[in-house]
């Protein structure tokens, strides 16, 4: 969101377009993230039980440069744009349906407490009919409020999954990121410890499946691929090239391995991701002072980590060439 012609009531310095920008979730006051921590709290907490929300210099302006204003669909219904990623949203919709975010921020007196839509479990994403989970029903001993709060990004894909593994009693939940993107999914979503223990075991079953035969057979494809397309050798001479590495059975252990993995990310990771949310909060609960910082804590602990999906893939990096220069000095 878009607050240049605001000011941090902290510091009282005007914020720019590249400040770190942070709203209270109770009134909608906007901070710099340092000055948030730094005081601890809202700027305006002491008027919370007034019922204060915060509203900007300049509302109307604000509001239609941001797209925050109500407009009729293509079939004649009250839609609301998402001042975060633009997403067309019913206005009954008090986050939106596509990135998570407050559609309202409780500015202009927004449904903030109204029951939030989502796919019903039974029925693919975009069927007709809907559930109406509460914001206020319970997902492993937390508010699903609190738990969209703690999820942050994609909360209205992940709240669905959570609520229904929580009702069957079922830990299978598939999810296609956790399976394409093992073990990186994992440090993304703040999981360093089961990412790293799954990429460790990737890297020593790939590094023992990468024996000399294996070098050798790729190193003779490649030559053979170089000697076809100078025109030296055949198509067919080629083929026999290929299979001879296709052949080698350290090669079907490692696919197999790492196939087996994407399929435990896969099957697993929404269970993990749950337990790991339930875990958090319930660790916020006990280390919060006060409703706004148990609403920081929430922030801090949740959410995606680049941070940790950077480091993941650099380690990957350096894994790979310890285990492979260990391999190398054991043989």
């Amino acid at each position: 969101m878009n607050f240049t012609k605001e000011t941090c009531p902290v510091c009282n310095r005007q914020f720019t377009e590249n400040d770190d920008v942070v709203v209270c979730p109770i009134c909608g006051t906007p901070h710099h993230r340092a000055c948030y921590i730094e005081n601890k709290t809202c700027f305006n907490e002491a008027k919370h039980a007034e019922g204060f929300e915060w509203q900007p210099k300049e509302d109307e302006e604000l509001f239609n440069r941001l797209g925050m204003h109500e407009k009729n669909s293509a079939d004649g219904h009250n839609i609301i744009l998402c001042p975060y990623c633009g997403t067309e949203n019913p206005v009954e919709e008090p986050n939106c349906k596509n990135c998570g975010g407050r559609l309202y921020n409780n500015m202009q007196g927004g449904p903030a407490g109204m029951p939030v839509n989502l796919p019903n479990m039974q029925q693919q994403p975009f069927g007709n009919n809907v559930i109406q989970i509460q914001p206020d029903e319970i997902i492993g001993g937390n508010t699903v409020a609190d738990t969209a709060e703690y999820v942050q990004r994609n909360a209205h894909k992940y709240i669905p999954k959570f609520y229904k593994m929580e009702k069957t009693g079922s830990r299978l939940s598939f999810n296609w990121a956790s399976f394409f993107f093992s073990p990186y999914w994992f440090f993304y979503r703040k999981m360093p410890a089961i990412g790293a223990v799954i990429m460790l075991l990737i890297v020593l079953v790939n590094g023992f499946c990468t024996t000399d035969r294996v070098v050798q057979a790729n190193e003779a494809y490649n030559a053979a691929m170089q000697q076809f397309y100078a025109g030296q050798i055949s198509q067919e001479e080629l083929l026999q090239s290929a299979e001879q590495v296709i052949a080698l059975p350290e090669l079907y252990i490692s696919y197999a391995f790492n196939f087996a993995v994407a399929l435990f990310s896969g099957f697993m990771g929404n269970a993990l991701y749950k337990t790991k949310a339930q875990r958090d909060i319930a660790a916020a609960k006990q280390e919060a002072a006060s409703p706004e910082s148990y609403r920081l804590l929430l922030f801090k602990k949740g959410g995606v980590s680049v941070l940790y999906l950077a480091l993941s893939l650099v380690g990957s990096l350096i894994a790979n060439e310890v285990v492979a220069s260990l391999l190398q000095f054991i043989k």
